[in-house]
Order: structure tokens, then sequence, then C-alpha cells
């Protein structure tokens, strides 16, 4: 089980929840077994994207909703910020017993170092939080903005790359784009087929060129 798998999964079952379904409702919904929605939320299964998609539809999400971390981390968030009370609470019980100043001063390095630590740890979840949320921002505008100028961009930067190669690696990225072109998925979706066919002729015309000089 990955942990994209774990989190995908933890999201469709807290959006399926939030939705009033039951495995088996949900499954109905989306064309699924039950067992399969299941296998979704444990981790032990990952959806394709066409999968994702109609999970989607059907639990009124976003993609960037799926693919969010930010409920893992607010609840680790919650728990850490509840041991530094706890921690904190301790510190001043230490200060406040009558342990000698000698016992009491060891005591109290160690926790301070302690609460240290698990004040790092809160503050990277900061970080965690909100290149979460900027994540989910950059998904959402992929998704609204018009779809054949984000491709078309892409293919730009992609043949920029793709003319910084030497040979042998135009060969390694022909073969790459010759197995994504024999992925089902991909044969079938017009979105996927036609721009990879597209990279796929414009790297062997710069390959083709690149061996006349």
């Amino acid at each position: 089980m990955s942990i994209e798998n774990n989190i995908i999964g933890e999201n469709i079952k807290k959006f399926r929840k939030k939705a009033n379904l039951t495995q088996k409702e949900l499954a109905n919904k989306c064309g699924l077994a039950e067992i399969t929605i299941r296998q979704y939320e444990t981790g032990k299964r990952e959806p394709r994207r066409e999968q994702q998609e109609i999970l989607c539809d059907k639990l009124g999400i976003t993609l960037a909703d799926l693919f969010s971390h930010k409920q893992v981390f607010s609840d680790k968030k919650h728990d850490i910020q509840e041991l530094i009370k706890t921690i904190t609470k301790i510190i001043q019980e230490t200060k406040d017993s009558d342990e000698s100043e000698q016992d009491k001063s060891k005591d109290l390095t160690i926790l301070n170092n302690y609460l240290k630590q698990v004040q790092q740890l809160d503050n990277t979840l900061d970080l965690a939080l909100e290149a979460d949320t900027e994540f989910k921002e950059t998904i959402e505008y992929i998704e609204n903005e018009n779809s054949s100028e984000i491709q078309h961009e892409f293919e730009e930067l992609f043949l920029i790359s793709s003319r910084m190669l030497n040979n042998e690696g135009r060969y390694k990225l022909m073969d790459y784009l010759n197995l994504l072109l024999k992925i089902p998925e991909y044969q079938k979706n017009s979105a996927f087929n036609e721009p990879l066919t597209k990279l796929k002729q414009a790297t062997e015309s710069i390959e083709k060129n690149s061996n006349t000089f």
C-alpha cells in the first residue's frame, strides 16, 4: 500500500460518508463492485484516472479534493497541538514541584528539548498544509483553464526539452512515448492519444533533422 493510495482512499471514505452513502451505494452509482470501493478506501487498490473522475462526479468533489492531504495533516496537527499542551502542563508542574533544583533542572531540560522538537514538527505540518493548499489551487486552475491552451504550453515545453537531448536521450524518449501509446486507457482517450502522438511525431522530426547535419 502506497501513501498516495492511502490518502486517496481516506478521501474517498471521508467524502462518501459526507454524502451519506454506503460503499455499496457509491459502487452502484459509479458502476463498480462494492469490493472495489472497499479496496480503494483501504489503499489496496488505486483508482485509474477514469475511475477517479467518476468518483469525483458522484461525490461532488474535484480531483484536487481527491488527492488532498489536508485531512491527514489536520488530524496530525490536532494531535501534536494536544501533545504540546500536555508537555507545557508537565513543564509547569515540574517547575512548581518540590524536587531539588538539580533534579528539577534536569527534568526541565529534557522536557524543553522534547517540546522544541514537537513544536518543530508542528511548524513542518503548517508548511505541509500550506503546500497542500497550493497544490489544490494548481489542480483546480488546470481543471478550470482552457485545456487546449495548457496542452499547447505543455507541448512547447516538451519540445524544447527534446531539442536539448542528445540522440540517445531522444531514442529513449521515443521508446517511452511508444510505451505510453500502447496503454489501453491512452489509446481510447483522444485527450491522451492525440497529444502523445503529436509529441512522438515531433520528437521523431527533431531526431531526423539532427541526423542531417
